[in-house]
């Protein structure tokens, strides 16, 4: 046989077998990093989990409830990137977010194209919708009183009947007045 031909050949297997020994390779490094350690228990831990969170140890606290299976993940307020300055230069501007800034539990969900808890408002949504409610009644009441049936009597301006051609009704004639 060719020689070109059984190397092709031998090539093409040892290329297959390195390919399937990649994709079925023990899982990426960063998967066990980045995985939840157990409930920080004693200062030791909790100086350990905040470092690994790059965060202060002030500013660490884990999740008070158990229940919610966060191990030594922090609990992060919720700050959406809506609400974040957009003037600022973060290291990933389509985020609004910096490199190994740990995240909040949810934060997929607070992202510029989903639902916002708008915490920087000026106004509360209760004062909100007293405001709106007083405007809708003030305009509803103003309708009623000027309606002409109750309060003010209705503006209009005054005309006269049509003056239709009928016969045997003169509404005007071209003769001069004596």
């Amino acid at each position: 046989m060719n020689p070109a031909v059984t190397l092709g050949r031998v090539l093409a297997q040892k290329g297959c077998v390195r390919t399937i020994n990649r994709g079925m390779a023990s899982p990426a490094p960063w998967n066990y990093l980045w995985k939840p350690g157990p409930y920080p228990e004693d200062k030791d831990s909790r100086a350990a989990a905040a470092k690994k969170y790059g965060m202060l140890l002030e500013d660490y606290s884990p999740y008070e409830d158990r229940d919610v299976m966060a191990g030594d993940y922090p609990c992060l307020p919720i700050d959406p990137m809506s609400e974040r300055s957009a003037l600022y230069e973060w290291d990933h501007p389509e985020y609004r977010r910096n490199y190994g800034e740990p995240l909040q539990e949810q934060w997929w969900m607070y992202q510029d194209t989903r639902i916002s808890p708008n915490t920087n408002l000026r106004y509360t949504r209760p004062q909100m919708n007293r405001v709106q409610l007083a405007v809708f009644l003030a305009i509803v009441g103003l309708t009623i009183l000027t309606e002409g049936e109750y309060g003010i009597p209705k503006t209009t301006q005054q005309r006269l009947d049509q003056q239709l051609v009928t016969e045997g009704i003169t509404h005007y004639s071209f003769e001069v007045p004596e």
